[in-house]
């Protein structure tokens, strides 16, 4: 009888804990939401108030920027009232402690944005945004008026550069020049300027130089006698030396250095009260080789620029005779004429002046004034004339080659541009640089001539373009336009 009842006590024992190992024993209940630490999550995004371009976290316009805060809690479930704060570091020792603020940045460059968030003051979160403010085109309003004259590219140690050479004109109307450099993103790094004004010295051409620095040119006035005269400037901007051109009156429009490090200055020269196209020939001080007057044989005009080619150097003049033609002229390297070909050209060119384009087998020529109707003239390497290609705008300034294209650039009465002709004389592209230049959100400058003075190839493949134009005030100011090699700006 005990056996039994302690075999009983055993199995229901066993039975007991059988059944106790099948129970599911729940958590116990949340604590409620009201004690639950909470987070301020930092969200935002950037977009301009004017509708510029923000691709990338890239900023093209030089606009006021509206950063829109979407922070939030992270307990969406919280029904507690929290003091809730924030607070933007733009980047550029600016901030500010609105939700939603707008923030215009006045130089061009990489920012990094950051939004702090506060919870019932204590920081919840922060979010960390870069921005890279990029200005397509840019006002340079240095002195009342300033206009622009020549730029070249001023890159150093792969650091893309622009040198600029511009004519400012006091209150007193009196006028004076100038250099400065800007950067890739269009700040300026240094600017100064050229001892005298206009009354003793009118510079209308600068080049950059392989060795460093620039080449200028112009007429420097003795008296009453306009004297060309090359100067040399550094990478700083600093003179270096001038030199005169003896017994060469006239008009010196431009220099280029050429591959034996001496430099070819040309222009127009007054020749017994003819002007007439003059080439001089110098060494790397500036000390001259030799020239030629085209007086005679035939009667030249207005050389816009010199080509260097591996046997010679080519340009491209107007001929005054009966009709008015077209002439290419190639000289060896000592001066000597080489071959020369002329056409009559399909518009009038009686004035202005003609330059040329190489791209190794083929010379694109144009006139820099020839009325309504714009033409390209075509010859190959042999002085052969291919034809020739009307374009829409006008007139072309200039242009350099690229590849197997032509890059071009006008200037006509509202708008300037810049084209690119593949070999085939079709049009690849074209920009316009118009006179709708965007200063900031709401400021806009539309209606005055934008006049293109230069355009050229950068050490970045960018086009950069230089026009001077009337600003909002009716002042002149000098402008840089930077654009891809595509022809979009950038």
């Amino acid at each position: 009888m005990k056996i039994v009842t302690a075999s009983f006590i055993i199995l229901f024992f066993v039975i007991a804990c059988k059944k106790q190992g099948d129970l599911k024993i729940s958590p116990p209940p949340p604590p409620p939401a009201d004690s639950i630490p909470d987070k301020e999550i930092a969200i935002f995004t950037v977009t301009s108030e004017c509708h510029g371009t923000l691709s990338d976290s890239v900023a093209y316009r030089d606009s006021v920027l509206l950063f829109n805060n979407y922070s939030r809690l992270l307990n969406d479930t919280d029904t507690r009232i929290h003091e809730v704060a924030y607070q933007w570091n733009f980047g550029d020792q600016t901030g500010s402690t609105e939700k939603d603020p707008r923030h215009r940045y006045s130089k061009t460059g990489f920012y990094t944005v950051t939004l702090y968030t506060y919870l019932d003051k204590k920081i919840s979160d922060t979010m960390i945004n870069p921005l890279w403010i990029v200005l397509g085109q840019r006002e340079f309003r240095l002195n009342s008026n300033t206009i622009a004259a020549d730029a070249d590219d001023a890159s150093e140690a792969g650091q893309p550069a622009t040198a600029v050479l511009f004519l400012e004109w006091d209150q007193s109307f009196k006028a004076s020049y100038g250099i400065f450099k800007a950067d890739s993103l269009l700040n300026i790094q240094w600017i100064n300027r050229i001892p005298g004004n206009a009354d003793s010295i009118r510079l209308s051409s600068m080049q950059k130089i392989n060795t460093g620095g620039f080449i200028l040119s112009g007429n420097y006035i003795r008296g009453i006698t306009n004297q060309f005269c090359l100067s040399k400037i550094n990478s700083s901007g600093n003179l270096t030396w001038s030199k005169y051109i003896s017994n060469m009156h006239g008009w010196n429009t431009f220099t280029t250095p050429v591959s034996d490090g001496g430099f070819l200055t040309a222009g127009n020269s007054d020749t017994a009260g003819h002007e007439n196209a003059a080439i001089v020939k110098c060494d790397e001080n500036g000390n001259e080789l030799w020239r030629r007057r085209f007086e005679r044989d035939p009667i030249l005009w207005g050389i816009n620029n010199i080509v260097e080619t591996s046997d010679g150097y080519v340009f491209a003049a107007i001929e005054y005779s009966t009709p008015v033609q077209l002439v290419l002229t190639k000289l060896d390297f000592n001066g000597n004429f080489v071959k020369q070909v002329a056409v009559q050209p399909v518009s009038d060119i009686n004035s202005g002046a003609a330059g040329v384009v190489y791209n190794g087998n083929t010379f694109c020529v144009y006139a820099t004034n020839p009325g309504y109707n714009s033409y390209l003239y075509y010859f190959d390497d042999d002085f052969l004339y291919t034809g020739n290609k009307q374009i829409s705008a006008e007139p072309v300034k200039g242009g350099f080659a690229r590849d197997n294209s032509f890059d071009l650039y006008t200037a006509g009465n509202q708008y300037s541009e810049v084209l690119q002709f593949a070999a085939d004389k079709s049009l690849n592209w074209n920009h316009l640089v118009t006179n709708l230049v965007y200063l900031s959100c709401g400021l806009e400058l539309y209606g005055p001539s934008r006049w293109c003075k230069r355009a050229f190839l950068n050490a970045d493949n960018d086009i950069m373009v230089l026009c001077d134009g009337v600003n909002t005030d009716n002042k002149s100011s000098v402008y840089l336009e930077k654009i891809t090699g595509g022809g979009m700006i950038k």
